[in-house]
């Protein structure tokens, strides 16, 4: 989040992740990209939530799969605008 630049950005969308682990959500964040933050918790403005396993959300964070691979494979549940979920 640090390294984003708020005058330059491509995506200024909020989204919500719910992780999950054993099936149930272990954690929820939000990633507010209108104001460049990341928290735990929830918002009203969430315009994308995705919901992904513990070792999925790992794999996306690595570069072990892509977005577009893991919906394919139902690796990820999206709620909202599934354009936003492959940005």
């Amino acid at each position: 989040i640090e390294k984003i630049d708020p005058a330059n950005r491509q995506v200024e969308n909020i989204y919500k992740w719910n992780i999950t682990v054993g099936g149930k959500v272990a954690k929820t964040w939000v990633l507010d990209l209108k104001n460049v933050k990341l928290y735990v918790g929830d918002s009203p403005d969430v315009e994308c939530t995705i919901t992904v396993s513990d070792e999925d959300m790992y794999a996306l964070g690595t570069g072990g799969l892509t977005a577009k691979d893991a919906l394919a494979q139902d690796k990820l549940d999206v709620d909202g605008n599934i354009e936003l979920a492959l940005k």
